[in-house]
């Protein structure tokens, strides 16, 4: 077991918490990260399991042979605390909010339920770009739906790697999305993930005293437009900024000089850092005061100026990534159609 040196460091609330995702095939894995992970890290582990809706679960008594924390079945309103292990009741779902744990009734057993995903979702929304999951063994795709929202508040992805899976569905999955940060055999985590979270506040703070409104980041935008041939010189700097600082934490460099240079010499690196520029950030009516503003004023007076016209209405959306906005639009067309008793094709 490795040792940590982050014990201490953390104030109050502002702690890291690691969600876990695993299914068939998890508890090996569980018990093998635990092997080697500290129990002084001053981070607090969530764990989603799939577990039977019928059977009393054993994982409590089973993890706590392999870690010195505290481990429990989670219960309404916990709040969570550094070094302690807190497992998802069998006939419930997970979330957090404002550093509490909550639970939902799951559905019954003769529906899907993706309880990685809520969990992921819950933990993204409370932690942002400090969001950490870790998806080992599983069938299936649950996490990978709750990890594009991880991706997408700047969090970071740990998945098992495909050779020490024993059902490698759920990995795959995520792997596949091109949404893993990490690779890696469940014993080599816990050393790798200790150091990234030692890395992640000393990298962002460099990046920021040193490159903000100065030439670093200029620097960084315009070889980047130059070799992969995206521009983002017009996008908003603290994101950027951030994402840089993360691509710095996984590349182990510890000023952005040195990652200047790891980006000159290294080709790939330039079109993973423009494809973490680039996560797609989407939602069924994303900026609800535009939304309001269409459905108010844009709308109506569209359909009023097609009243006596036989041409169809076109939306055009741009940059919609996986659609929700345009979706939202035509939800909008179809309910005015219908208060208005109007007939119309979306």
């Amino acid at each position: 077991m490795i040792k940590s040196k982050s014990k201490g460091k953390n104030k109050k609330g502002n702690f890291h918490i690691i969600g876990i995702g695993s299914s068939a095939g998890g508890l090996k894995a569980l018990e093998e990260f635990f092997d080697h992970c500290p129990s002084d890290t001053d981070c607090a582990f969530v764990i989603v399991q799939h577990l039977s809706l019928d059977h009393k679960s054993l994982m409590p008594e089973l993890l706590s042979r392999h870690t010195k924390m505290i481990v429990a079945e989670a219960k309404q309103g916990d709040e969570v605390k550094p070094n302690h292990v807190y497992l998802i009741p069998g006939n419930r779902n997970i979330t957090i909010r404002n550093g509490c744990l909550k639970l939902t009734k799951r559905p019954p057993s003769n529906q899907i339920n993706f309880s990685v995903d809520i969990f992921f979702k819950s933990l993204a929304i409370e932690k942002k770009e400090k969001a950490i999951c870790v998806i080992l063994s599983g069938t299936g795709s649950d996490g990978t739906k709750g990890a594009k929202f991880v991706k997408e508040e700047g969090g970071t992805l740990f998945v098992q790697g495909l050779d020490s899976a024993k059902f490698d569905g759920m990995p795959k999955s995520v792997i596949s999305q091109g949404l893993a940060d990490f690779v890696l055999a469940p014993g080599e985590m816990p050393a790798e993930l200790i150091e990234f979270i030692e890395r992640d506040s000393l990298n962002l703070g460099e990046v920021e005293g040193n490159i903000e409104g100065v030439e670093s980041l200029e620097r960084i935008l315009k070889m980047i437009k130059s070799f992969v041939g995206y521009d983002f010189l017009s996008y908003k700097k603290p994101t950027l900024l951030r994402r840089t600082a993360k691509r710095m934490n996984i590349t182990k460099n510890k000023t952005i000089a040195e990652y200047i240079n790891f980006l000159y010499e290294d080709p790939e690196e330039k079109f993973v850092l423009a494809k973490e520029f680039l996560i797609g950030v989407t939602k069924f009516f994303r900026d609800q005061e535009a939304f309001d503003e269409l459905k108010q004023k844009v709308i109506p007076n569209l359909i009023r100026t097609k009243k006596d016209s036989d041409e169809p209405i076109k939306v055009w959306v741009v940059a919609c990534s996986t659609g929700e906005e345009a979706y939202s639009i035509a939800i909008l067309l179809e309910e005015y159609f219908y208060m208005t008793k109007k007939k119309g094709e979306v």
